[in-house]
């Protein structure tokens, strides 16, 4: 039974939408956003717009490393202007890459009703970046908490989680494309098993298997916060979640695609911190399962969960 609602859990953890509006980006695992071409990394016109990582703005990111469901997806990000980059041509201080745009992260995933295109871009002194004639800066990674890991990759075996993600291994960007591919992607397909495309099942458990660490900590205070409410005296007292904490991570015939992290007793440790704050008074100070997912996934991204 306990297995049984640890998956149910982790389903729900799914769901957990709408929480970020960053401009889409995949869930591949970069060790720095300086990154081995000096133009990759994370752009933006201003200090403000860099640090704004939810708003719609001119914050830019560039990766020739990326990866879409397995397969390498090099890409040109801005928001609601996701371009896949095709080509690239190098002559000095200058590399124009060669595009195909998309205004929906969708389309980008499924390659249709695309526009060709060429972005020029010119490296400057003082870490600018002119992408097509207007100048862009770095946006540095946030420093990482003392008390984090920051070589840690949340997602790879054996990881330490110790105070949520370094900065530069998870993002808000990251996690919109996952929840991105989770809305429109295979598991969407998935209605009754009768039906169901074993590619599609397959598919879907990669992705539950590449769940970012944050979007995960927040979807356990998605459920958790109902089942708090829950009638049912067996499932809405703290025992029987720390139960369903200490499960997590063990072999079972429905574990196969569970996240690395997983099986990392900080993460546990993370979740039942998070738990004793579910499970407590202080559950009232938020109004719904909504705002309390936000302020957790807001918690964890900053490198400093409950």
């Amino acid at each position: 039974m306990h297995k049984r609602l640890a998956v149910i859990l982790a389903l729900y953890s799914f769901v957990a939408l709408g929480m970020s509006s960053a401009a889409a980006q995949t869930p591949t695992d970069r060790a720095s956003l300086r990154a081995a071409e000096p133009f990759e990394g994370f752009w933006a016109k201003t200090k403000e717009e860099c640090l704004d990582e939810e708003g719609p703005n001119s914050r830019t990111m560039i990766d020739l490393n990326n990866i879409v469901s397995g397969k390498p997806a090099p890409i040109f990000d801005q928001y609601e202007n996701h371009c896949l980059i095709e080509g690239r041509n190098a002559s000095d201080n200058d590399t124009t890459l060669s595009v195909t745009c998309y205004e929906f992260w969708e389309n980008f995933t499924k390659r249709i009703e695309g526009n060709q295109a060429k972005i020029k871009l010119t490296r400057l002194q003082k870490g600018r970046l002119l992408i097509d004639g207007i100048s862009y800066q770095r946006c540095e990674a946030r420093p990482t908490p003392s008390n984090a890991a920051p070589n840690a990759q949340p997602n790879a075996p054996g990881a330490t989680i110790a105070a949520g993600p370094p900065k530069s291994l998870e993002t808000f960007e990251k996690d919109r494309a996952w929840e991105e591919q989770i809305r429109y992607g295979a598991c969407t397909r998935l209605r009754d098993r009768r039906t169901d495309s074993p590619a599609d099942v397959v598919e879907c458990g990669l992705l539950h298997a590449q769940q970012p660490l944050c979007k995960s900590y927040s979807g356990f205070a998605y459920a958790w916060f109902d089942m708090a409410n829950e009638s049912n005296a067996q499932i809405n007292n703290l025992d029987f979640t720390r139960n369903v904490i200490n499960s997590l991570g063990t072999k079972n015939k429905n574990s196969d695609n569970d996240p690395e992290y997983y099986r990392s007793p900080e993460y546990r440790q993370l979740l039942h911190r998070l738990a004793n704050v579910v499970f407590s008074p202080r559950r009232n100070e938020w109004k719904s399962k909504e705002e309390l997912a936000k302020f957790a996934y807001k918690l964890c991204m900053d490198g400093h969960p409950f």
